[in-house]
């Protein structure tokens, strides 16, 4: 893997900025992982060329995703560019491979279960008596009241939250992942979400 340093190190690095972090995160990782399968192949990574393309798409047809080799595609192709190489014409090969991939994991999406009110109360019912079953219905309770994403309820601060008159509580969150530029957003609990905070706190 000797080719990611010092040029794609420095390429990632024009990155930060206008990127958000856990992007260039998951560039680097996919790119580290190109390098070192086209190292086994002892193909070089880059210039990106067509047939190593089609090659690595065979490879993991099976072992990843559609959706995940075409996000690898694109951040391969965005290193391609910053390394100031040509952008690969992709061939008709290219083409037929990623159409293959796609056919053949072409079955219907597994559909996650939505939460409800009634499955969220045995959720918290479930819960054990002790300091960490305290701390998972809190958890429970503001998640479902605030549509909150794992990642914004971790960042949550006890600042960011406060209690109402009514019982209830108000809280903000200052950075999502649909809100790259941390503009954030007023979010409500319930009386419930209120219960169970005051309980863990």
């Amino acid at each position: 893997m000797s080719f990611i340093k010092p040029n794609i190190t420095a390429a990632f690095k024009r990155l930060e900025g206008a990127y958000a972090p856990n992007t260039i995160r998951s560039y680097y990782a996919d790119v580290t992982h190109f390098v070192d399968w086209c190292d086994a192949k002892g193909v070089p990574a880059f210039p990106l060329d067509d047939c190593v393309l089609v090659d690595f798409i065979e490879a993991h047809q099976f072992a990843l995703k559609y959706a995940t080799v075409r996000r690898k595609l694109a951040a391969f192709r965005r290193i391609n560019s910053l390394l100031g190489c040509p952008d690969a014409v992709h061939s008709q090969e290219f083409h037929l491979a990623l159409r293959r991939m796609r056919r053949g994991q072409s079955a219907a999406r597994r559909q996650a279960r939505g939460i409800n009110e009634d499955l969220l109360l045995r959720m918290i019912a479930a819960q054990p008596r002790t300091l960490t079953g305290t701390r998972n219905r809190a958890l429970l309770s503001l998640g479902y009241d605030f549509l909150a994403r794992r990642s914004e309820l971790t960042a949550l601060e006890v600042g960011d939250i406060k209690f109402s008159d009514g019982g209830g509580l108000r809280a903000v969150i200052r950075r999502g992942k649909g809100d790259q530029f941390g503009r954030g957003r007023l979010v409500y609990g319930s009386r419930r979400s209120a219960k169970h905070l005051r309980a863990w706190g």
